[in-house]
């Protein structure tokens, strides 16, 4: 158990359930995997890993991802490959760089991460993305984290209702 300054421990400070006996109900469930860009804290793996450890996610750098410095383009393709949703905090180039992917009929997933969110929310948003959605449900989407009220893709307030999911309560946020 992590324990933080104020002498609580991760779980009790983000309120969040760890999900450490989560199975598949279907063993031919096909389940969320992320990818995690190189500007996303590290963190966010080992939080995720922590409360669920049967996610699959690695980061750029690592095995079986793209490498450190690798340029949009290959990041997308890499994605394309292994079926994957990519997390990032790239809001300049990320967005134009999804848009020709598509044009020229690839496909790709991709989370952009609003400026200033909080780990802990992130956190929240994932494992309820992981535990309520399938890779199909994003097909060719780009999606900014969190969701606000005026956004346009509001299929996850949909899915994941309060006290279903532990991050209900952060899908949709206020300006």
């Amino acid at each position: 158990m992590v324990i933080n300054a104020k002498n609580k421990s991760i779980e009790e400070n983000l309120n969040i359930k760890t999900y450490s006996k989560i199975e598949k109900k279907d063993p031919g469930e096909i389940k969320i995997i992320y990818l995690l860009d190189e500007n996303i804290r590290k963190a966010l793996k080992s939080q995720l890993i922590l409360h669920v450890p049967l996610i699959d996610i690695i980061r750029v750098g690592e095995e079986g991802a793209p490498p450190l410095g690798s340029i949009d383009q290959d990041i997308l393709n890499s994605i394309q490959n292994n079926n994957r949703i990519l997390v990032t905090g790239d809001r300049s180039s990320m967005p134009t760089h999804f848009g020709n992917h598509l044009e020229k009929g690839q496909h790709a997933k991709v989370f952009v991460v609003r400026r200033n969110t909080h780990i802990g929310d992130l956190i929240k948003i994932l494992l309820c993305i992981w535990c309520k959605f399938k890779p199909a449900d994003f097909n060719d989407t780009i999606i900014w984290l969190p969701v606000r009220a005026n956004d346009n893709n509001n299929v996850l307030p949909k899915k994941c209702k309060k006290n279903d999911c532990p991050a209900a309560s952060l899908f949709v946020q206020l300006k």
